[in-house]
C-alpha cells in the first residue's frame, strides 16, 4: 500500500482558525469529549490560550465546573467564541445563529462546509466525496479528501461512517449495514464486495491500514481493530459472528473462501495477530467453539489448512518468531491447545543467560500438524511438534516431539498406542474408503 499524500492535521485546522478569529474572547468548546480534549491542549500548546470551557446537550455530562448547558452561550457573541468539532448537525448551526454568531467570525464549525448534498451524492470545501445512495447512513469526515463509494441497492439503517485523511471506503451492490460502525484513520481503506452484510459491528482502522471483505462476507456482532499497515482480506462467503479481532502494526490476516467463525454472544472468540506477524486461514474451515483464542505475536506465522474443524475453548498460541502450521481437513475437539513457545523467559542463574526465549531459540520453535489429523478433547501440544498425516491425538494427551503417519498417539507424554489405522469424519461406517484413499497409508517408521 502506497502512504498517502498529507493533506493536513484537521485539528490544526480548527485551532489555527480559532486563533485567527477569537480575538480575545472566551473560547467554548461545543461537546465535551475526546476530541475537543485535544483541541483544548492544542490551543494551550502552540498558542498560550486557555479554553474557558465546554457546552454539551448531554445533561450526564454538565457538571457546572467545566461543562455547561448551551444556553450558557445564548446571545452572547461578544464574549464567547464558539469551536465545534462535531459532524454537521443543522440543529447546532440554526441555535448559533439565532443566538447571535456568524460564521468565522464568532465561531467555527469545522463540518459546517457542505458544497452540494443529494441523495446520490455529497461534496464538501475539504475535498470530501460520497457516491451513491447514502439515506440512513450517519457520516463524519474530519479530514481532508477522503472518499466513500457505494454501490446500487446499498442500504443504511442506524450506522455510521466516520473519516479522516485520505481515507476510503468501496462498497459492491446489494450491502445491508444495521447498528454498525466505520471509524478510518489517515489513508485506511476499505473495500465491501456485493451481498455483503454488517450488523452490529464495529470496523475500526489506523493509519495505511486496508481490510477487504470480498462478494457474500456476513459480519455479524464481531469488532475488527487494524493498527497501521495492517491488513486483512476476508474471500468469498466468509461468516463471521461474535468475533473480536485484533491485527496489530504491519501484521497479515487472510481468511479464505467460505470460512465460519461463530462463536456466543457472551464468550466470544479472540484473534490477534501481532506485529509483522502473518495469520491464514484455509476455505470453508469453522471454528465452532465459544471462548476461543488465536493469538499470533510478533513476526510469527500461523497457517491453517482447508476444511479445518474445531470445538469449544481452544487456544492457539504462536509466540514472537515462532511458527505453527495445521494441514488440510483436520479435526479438533473442544479444548485443544497449542503452544509454540513457553510464554516465560527462564534464565541460567549461574551465566545470566536466557536459555528459552532469545530470538535464535524462537525461531527454532515450530508446531507443524499434518493432513487430516484428529486432536482429541483437552490434548495439549507444544513446540517442537511433528504429527504426521492421518493420525489420531487421544483425548487429554500431552505431545512433544514426533508422531508418526496414520497411528494412534495417546498419553503424558503421547506415545503410539496403534499403528496402521485410517479414520473417517463419519461415525459408524462400514467401507474404509469413507477415511478417502488418500488418507489410506501403513504406518511409517520413524528414525
Amino acid at each position: 500500500m502506497k502512504p498517502y499524500k498529507q493533506a493536513g492535521d484537521w485539528m490544526e485546522v480548527i485551532v489555527d482558525n480559532t486563533y485567527e478569529n477569537y480575538a480575545g474572547r472566551k473560547i467554548v468548546l461545543w461537546g465535551k469529549y475526546e476530541i475537543s480534549d485535544i483541541i483544548k491542549e492544542r490551543l494551550k500548546k502552540k498558542y498560550g490560550i486557555e479554553a474557558a470551557f465546554y457546552i454539551d446537550n448531554d445533561t450526564a455530562k454538565i457538571n457546572g465546573y467545566d461543562v455547561y448547558p448551551i444556553e450558557q452561550i445564548d446571545q452572547r457573541s461578544r464574549e464567547y467564541y464558539i469551536v465545534i468539532a462535531l459532524a454537521f448537525y443543522p440543529s447546532v448551526k440554526k441555535f448559533l445563529v439565532e443566538g447571535g454568531y456568524e460564521p468565522g467570525k464568532d465561531y467555527y464549525y469545522f463540518s459546517d462546509c457542505i458544497i452540494r448534498e443529494e441523495s446520490d451524492y455529497y461534496e464538501d470545501a475539504h475535498g470530501n466525496r460520497i457516491t451513491g445512495n447514502h439515506q440512513g447512513l450517519k457520516f463524519a469526515f474530519s479530514g481532508f479528501h477522503s472518499v466513500i463509494e457505494i454501490g446500487r441497492n446499498t442500504s443504511f439503517r442506524n450506522t455510521c461512517f466516520y473519516i479522516h485523511n485520505n481515507a476510503r471506503i468501496c462498497i459492491g451492490e446489494n450491502v445491508r449495514f444495521s447498528d454498525s460502525f466505520v471509524h478510518l484513520y489517515d489513508g485506511a481503506c476499505i473495500s465491501i464486495g456485493n451481498d455483503s452484510r454488517f450488523e452490529n459491528s464495529y470496523i475500526f482502522a489506523e493509519q495505511y491500514a486496508e481490510a477487504v471483505f470480498n462478494s457474500g462476507v456476513q459480519v455479524t456482532d464481531s469488532d475488527i481493530k487494524m493498527e497501521s499497515g495492517a491488513d486483512l482480506e476476508i474471500k468469498q462467503e466468509g461468516h463471521i459472528k461474535y468475533l473480536s479481532c485484533f491485527i496489530r502494526e504491519q501484521a497479515e490476516a487472510l481468511f479464505h473462501e467460505k470460512i465460519i467463525i461463530s462463536a456466543d454472544k457472551y464468550s466470544r472468540a479472540r484473534f490477534w495477530a501481532g506485529e509483522r506477524s502473518r495469520f491464514e486461514i484455509g476455505r470453508e474451515s469453522h471454528f465452532w467453539g465459544k471462548s476461543g483464542m488465536i493469538t499470533v505475536e510478533k513476526a510469527a506465522l500461523l497457517s491453517i489448512g482447508e476444511k479445518f474443524s474445531v470445538g469449544d475453548f481452544y487456544r492457539f498460541n504462536a509466540d514472537e518468531y515462532t511458527e505453527i502450521s495445521i494441514g488440510e481437513d483436520c479435526l479438533f475437539s473442544n479444548n485443544v491447545t497449542i503452544r509454540a513457545n513457553d510464554g516465560h523467559s527462564i534464565f541460567d542463574i549461574i551465566t545470566g543467560e536466557n536459555i528459552n526465549s532469545t530470538y535464535e531459540i524462537a525461531r527454532s520453535r515450530k508446531v507443524a500438524i499434518g493432513n487430516h489429523v484428529w486432536v482429541g478433547m483437552g490434548a495439549v501440544i507444544l513446540y517442537h511438534t511433528r504429527i504426521e498425516d492421518g493420525s489420531i491425538i487421544g483425548s487429554m494427551s500431552f505431545v512433544k516431539g514426533r508422531i508418526p503417519n496414520n497411528c494412534i498417539a495417546v498419553g503424558i507424554p503421547a506415545k503410539v498406542s496403534r499403528k496402521n489405522i485410517a479414520w473417517s469424519h463419519k461415525a459408524g461406517v462400514n467401507d474404509i474408503r469413507e477415511c478417502g484413499e488418500k488418507n489410506i497409508h501403513l504406518t511409517e517408521q520413524i528414525i
